[in-house]
């Protein structure tokens, strides 16, 4: 591959990444501005959206002092074009009932042929000129440009999966998983094109935007794939890419088909299983192209090596005993057991805790040893100590406030049902907190594996010069 091309892949890369990490924090502010009950003025939204927009877009001009202005036109025409199915909300008739929407592309409204091509115009000529003046910002002492986009695309699909994760905690603890009947349609009408008159209701809005923001996840997961692909990487790194494309798909239609048209419990707990372990393994792949080789010299994780592995074990059963409680609990039909699979959560919650402490604790290593250990395996098992402790805690926290939990109502009978919002805010933080403690314990198991495969080396190498 020559300078030229190398060069051009090189610019793709970031505009991608740009564009998408972009787009991810758009969607984020657009989610808190049009909360149902605390609907930000327009002014205020665009405003907020376009400073966010130019905040990441700047830093083009940073990424390469050779025509910043290109990247930065690149990044926002990606931005734009992602952020249209999101715009597909406004693009369409306002109606004021979800009675005879219009179905597949029939209500788009006729000066949409002019809004798509000026929406992404403008967004590229912001990106351009966010570009040109993040060129005159600090900029560091190498060609930005020449890092590994590829690796920074997967952290860009790390930060995409968590509103992923917040917003389908606040589904389920909202009771709001019903709201909308029908998919991938949303009350008939295509699901990009629903309007956004009819979000006013807080369980179809959460639901909707749900399913919006699973759509980016699929998205961005494609295009990580693809980028992979096209990468010098290995083919196990390539099969892993594909392999979370594929859990996405199924993750998407196990949700659609299984736990909103099925209405199925089990389905539902089996998607918000799949949603934490993609989540972990999406975390698990960036850190993987983002780390070094490593050393064989440094201290082997010893006993600490199987102890994560047991921890990565039995955080996945009590993941699967939370998500199986919080499903079945709220299903309308009589479930024997959903008492003692909460009870089973409760007393299993105390050997995670302990485990926790003891597995981030070895993985901290003594005093005397922090000096040869790696940053990395210190932070980790700090941060396992500290996540755990935050989890147990917020567990019986929702213990608490959700003991009186009904079943969730349907979309005919959304207007009598009011969102319990205490309930809601601590049930989400701990399911969301679950899936950061289930990212730490793949990362501290994946760390022993590859402790061992460069001790394995470094053997390899010692017999080699001895003979």
């Amino acid at each position: 591959m020559n300078a030229n091309t190398n060069q051009t892949a090189n610019i793709i890369r970031a505009a991608l990444t740009l564009g998408f990490l972009s787009s991810v924090l758009m969607w984020c502010a657009w989610f808190l501005t049009h909360l149902p009950g605390h609907h930000a003025p327009p002014a205020v939204t665009g405003v907020l959206l376009l400073v966010v927009m130019a905040a990441v877009l700047g830093q083009a001009g940073r990424a390469t002092p050779r025509r910043p202005w290109l990247l930065g036109l690149l990044a926002g025409l990606t931005c734009g074009l992602v952020n249209l199915l999101l715009l597909g909300s406004l693009l369409v008739e306002q109606p004021t009932s979800t009675e005879n929407l219009s179905p597949g592309t029939s209500g788009i409204r006729p000066d949409a042929i002019i809004l798509v091509p000026g929406f992404l115009l403008l967004c590229s000529a912001l990106g351009a000129i966010a570009g040109a003046a993040g060129s005159r910002l600090p900029r560091p002492g190498r060609d930005d440009l020449q890092r590994d986009w590829v690796a920074a695309f997967a952290w860009v699909a790390v930060i995409a999966t968590i509103p992923v994760l917040l917003i389908g905690g606040i589904v389920t603890s909202a009771d709001a998983g019903l709201a909308v009947p029908d998919w991938p349609g949303s009350y008939g009408a295509n699901m990009f094109l629903y309007p956004l008159a009819l979000m006013a209701d807080p369980r179809i809005f959460l639901e909707h935007t749900h399913r919006l923001f699973g759509s980016l996840i699929g998205l961005t997961t494609l295009v990580l794939c693809i980028l992979t692909l096209f990468s010098r990487r290995t083919m196990p790194i390539k099969g892993w890419a594909v392999g979370l494309l594929v859990l996405v798909i199924v993750q998407g239609v196990m949700g659609g088909l299984g736990r909103v048209v099925g209405q199925n419990p089990y389905f539902g707990a089996l998607h918000g299983v799949t949603a934490q372990v993609f989540f972990a393994l999406v975390v698990a792949f960036a850190a993987v192209l983002a780390s070094k080789k490593a050393d064989p010299n440094q201290p082997p994780l010893g006993k600490a090596g199987p102890m994560t592995a047991i921890w990565l074990g039995c955080v996945l059963l009590q993941l699967v005993l939370g998500a199986m409680y919080r499903h079945l609990s709220a299903s309308d039909q009589e479930l024997a057991g959903v008492g003692h699979i909460l009870m089973s959560h409760i007393g299993f919650s105390f050997v995670v805790l302990v485990l926790a402490v003891v597995t981030g604790s070895m993985l901290r290593g003594r005093r005397g040893e922090s000096e040869s250990i790696p940053k990395a395996r210190i932070r980790v098992g700090k941060s396992m100590i500290h996540v755990v402790g935050l989890q147990f805690i917020l567990g019986w926290a929702a213990f608490f406030v959700s003991r009186n939990r009904g079943t969730p109502p349907t979309a005919d009978e959304l207007s009598a049902e009011q969102v319990p919002l205490v309930e809601t805010l601590v049930t989400m933080a701990h399911q969301l907190n679950g899936a950061f403690v289930l990212a730490l314990a793949t990362l501290a198991f994946g760390m022993w594996i590859v402790s061992r495969r460069a001790a394995r080396r470094g053997e390899r190498v010692i017999r080699s010069e001895v003979s």
